[in-house]
């Protein structure tokens, strides 16, 4: 069986808006697939077994409602401009 690599695209297109808008982020691979990690340790992940990855959506952790579910690109990025004071904040400054 040939099976496709899948590119998750759409959580390394979120990872670079992330940067654009200021917010602090790192992007580091998770199983075959990628995580946005904040400084607050909220996440976003996009991978083989996140919810949506292959119909091209991403998974929040970013304490919202949509936590754990498949959030197209487009609601992503609208979610981290919403949040962004909260995920360039410390634990220790909550």
């Amino acid at each position: 069986m040939n099976k496709e690599r899948i590119k998750y695209d759409e959580i390394k297109e979120l990872y670079d808006y992330c940067i654009e808008i200021g917010i602090n982020a790192k992007l580091e691979t998770l199983y075959d697939g990628y995580a946005i990690r904040f400084v607050g340790g909220w996440y976003f992940i996009q991978h083989f077994y996140s919810y949506g990855s292959r119909i091209g959506c991403v998974e929040p952790a970013i304490g919202c409602r949509l936590d754990y579910t498949a959030v197209p690109l487009k609601n992503a990025k609208a979610l981290v401009r919403y949040h962004k004071e909260r995920l360039n904040r410390r634990p220790d400054n909550e």
